[in-house]
């Protein structure tokens, strides 16, 4: 499979050199930026940087309260993935 759009090769190919994944987090509740899908009808996403930097860019206005929280590819792999199949 090829993916052609270069915004999520980039993606990829940082996080495959990395192995690190970036989400916001909120500094008080350790809760997590969670938005509506603008694609599927009654369905959550959760943005993912590949990088602090591209992260904490968007650290402002609503999501002033939260920061960049590093999470391995590894536990989002065996941890992450299987929670959200659970939760559809």
């Amino acid at each position: 499979m090829t993916d052609t759009n270069p915004a999520s090769a980039d993606f990829m190919a940082q996080v495959k050199q990395t192995q690190t994944l970036w989400a916001l987090q909120d500094t008080a509740s350790e809760g997590w930026v969670i938005l509506d899908s603008v694609n599927f009808e009654n369905t959550d996403v959760m943005p993912l940087w590949s990088s602090i930097e591209l992260a904490q860019a968007h650290c402002i206005d609503e999501w002033q309260d939260y920061t960049p929280k590093a999470i391995t590819l590894a536990d989002w792999l065996e941890f992450w993935v299987e929670d959200l199949a659970e939760d559809n």
